[in-house]
C-alpha cells in the first residue's frame, strides 16, 4: 500500500541480537493511509537458528499505529533459507499470518551477489487488499554503510487507489 500518499518517508529501525540466536527489534515510520493516522510503529521479536547452510527464523511483529488502534494486528512467521558458506547465492521461502483476520502471505525469494528478488503472494480474503508483489534490490556496502536500492511491482487483485509500484532507497549502519 502507498503509505504516504506518495511522499517519501524517513524511517528508523533498531535490532538487537541476543545469545542463542534471539533477537528483538522495532521499525518507525510515517504513515497517512487511514484516518487518525501518522505513523507506524512495528516491534519485532523471534529465534533465528541455523544449520550448516541452513537457516531458519521463527518470530512474531506487532504493527502498531498510535491514533489508530482499530488499524493494530500482529503476524506469525516462518522462514527457512539455503546460504552456501563463500558462496554468492541464497534462496528462502517465509510464511506469515496474520492474528487478527485471514490474511496470509507466502514470499519466494533468491539472491546473488548484489541483486535480490522476491516474489510474494499477499491473501486477506478480499479482492481489494489480495496482491502479488515483485521486489528488485541491489545493494552494496561502502565504507561501513548498507546502500539498497528496491524497486516494488504490485499486482493488485482488483483495481484501487492505492500504487502498483515504488522506488525505495535506504542506508543502513550496524553497530
Amino acid at each position: 500500500e502507498d503509505q504516504n500518499d506518495s511522499s517519501g518517508a524517513p524511517s528508523f529501525g533498531a535490532d538487537l541480537s541476543l545469545p542463542y540466536n534471539l533477537y528483538l527489534g522495532t521499525w518507525t515510520s510515517s504513515a497517512s493511509w487511514a484516518t487518525d493516522m501518522n505513523q507506524e510503529v512495528d516491534i519485532y521479536g523471534g529465534i533465528s537458528p541455523s544449520f550448516g547452510d541452513i537457516g531458519f527464523d521463527l518470530g512474531y511483529i506487532q504493527y502498531r499505529y498510535p491514533g489508530a488502534d482499530e488499524n493494530n494486528f500482529g503476524e506469525f512467521y516462518l522462514g527457512a533459507s539455503y546460504a552456501p558458506e563463500e558462496k554468492p547465492y541464497s534462496f528462502g521461502v517465509t510464511y506469515s499470518d496474520d492474528d487478527t483476520s485471514k490474511a496470509e502471505n507466502i514470499e519466494y525469494s533468491v539472491s546473488y551477489g548484489v541483486l535480490s528478488i522476491a516474489y510474494g503472494d499477499y491473501d486477506t480474503g478480499d479482492s481489494a487488499t489480495s496482491r502479488n508483489y515483485t521486489n528488485v534490490s541491489l545493494s552494496k556496502e561502502y565504507s561501513g554503510f548498507e546502500f539498497g536500492l528496491t524497486y516494488t511491482d504490485v499486482d493488485w487483485d482488483t483495481a484501487n487507489t492505492y500504487r502498483d509500484d515504488f522506488l525505495v532507497l535506504s542506508i543502513s549502519k550496524s553497530l
